[in-house]
């Protein structure tokens, strides 16, 4: 795992109060436990407002910290203390490629942040409008809004929680490379978790979905796509010119990575027939948090989506001085939850 440095450390050791946990300055605490904050909340930012947005407010922010650390002298004040490295900001953002997120494509998010409640619903797909001619006179028939009411899947907000503690030891002899260490697996580790949770929502579904090995990775592929388009053509999905993804366990990177470059090649010949697509494959996600390594997942990629992620709570942290251990507790807590309301926008293929 690439470490990514909380903080310049060496402005850090600057700023007002001594080396000992006990003698810090108030500017000083705000400045650590602030700095764990922002590299626990970043990927959280990112996942709202852009990369890109996020890494111009940090680095408007880490200028507008530095001028906040004036001390007073005889002839002024001299420059504050910028605890935060403008040029390490783009790093921060960095790290969140190293986050398995690839369910934010599977699952459409409905933002529960800041709302009262605390579960929503996702109604199956309906087949039940139909376009009719209408003569002169007759009434148009009305159908209920939001799908099929008597398949409602209703999702729960789910709240998990971690702590951690940062030893005085650490910061007093100057030890901070086991800070970085211990905040990035204790983001890692929630997102690890989330992504077990959705992965394994995919995985759950039933053996309705199961789609058999075809001559060839590439004809599988063609028979789940297929599949998915005519169960899903009557029920108010846009299938004329579908796009797919493919989900898969890590194991089979190399095997997808051959069927895939063997459409690209134009002409390319596989079991003595023209491999191609019918239908456009624009997302491969092959991840190390699916359970089983023999399988793996084409899903259709649509403005109509029934697979739902909640987010009420971006990783947020609190923070509690325990003189008894010597050490700085971190408490952690993140709240989500989702579910799939229509199992036909999966197909579970197999490769032999």
């Amino acid at each position: 795992m690439n470490i990514i440095p909380v903080m310049d450390w060496r402005r850090f050791k600057s700023l007002p109060g001594g080396t000992a946990r006990k003698d810090w300055s108030q500017e000083k605490c705000d400045a650590f436990l602030g700095a764990i904050k922002l590299y626990l909340g970043i990927p959280g930012m990112v996942a709202q407002f852009g990369a890109k947005s996020v890494a111009e407010k940090l680095k408007s922010a880490a200028a507008a910290h530095a001028k906040g650390f004036q001390t007073p002298g005889a002839t002024g004040t001299t420059p504050g203390t910028q605890v935060v490295d403008p040029y390490q900001i783009e790093r921060y953002i960095e790290g969140t490629a190293e986050l398995d997120l690839g369910y934010e494509d599977i699952f459409a998010l409905v933002d529960m942040r800041g709302t009262k409640k605390d579960n929503f619903t996702i109604y199956g797909a309906s087949q039940d409008c139909v376009w009719a001619e209408r003569k002169p006179g007759e009434s148009t028939v009305i159908y209920p809004m939001g799908g099929d009411k008597t398949k409602e899947l209703q999702v729960d907000m789910m709240e998990f929680a971690a702590g951690l503690g940062i030893l005085d030891r650490w910061l007093e002899f100057e030890q901070f490379w086991h800070v970085d260490e211990a905040l990035a697996d204790f983001r890692q580790k929630m997102f690890v978790m989330k992504a077990l949770v959705f992965y394994g929502m995919v995985e759950a579904l039933s053996a309705g979905i199961n789609q058999a090995f075809v001559t060839n990775d590439i004809k599988t592929m063609n028979a789940g796509m297929v599949a998915i388009a005519k169960a899903l053509r009557t029920k108010g999905y846009p299938i004329a010119n579908p796009k797919f993804g493919i989900l898969a366990p890590l194991d089979l990177t190399e095997r997808l990575d051959y069927a895939m470059a063997s459409v690209r090649i134009p002409y390319a010949v596989v079991d003595n027939q023209v491999a191609s697509f019918v239908f456009p494959i624009d997302k491969v996600t092959t991840t190390l948090n699916l359970t089983a390594t023999d399988k793996y997942y084409v899903y259709l990629r649509s403005t109509v989506n029934k697979a739902k992620r909640g987010e009420w709570k971006d990783l947020t942290v609190e923070t509690e001085r325990d003189m008894l251990k010597s050490a700085t507790d971190i408490g952690g807590v993140v709240q989500f939850g989702g579910g799939i309301g229509e199992p036909d926008q999966f197909r579970r293929c197999s490769i032999s």
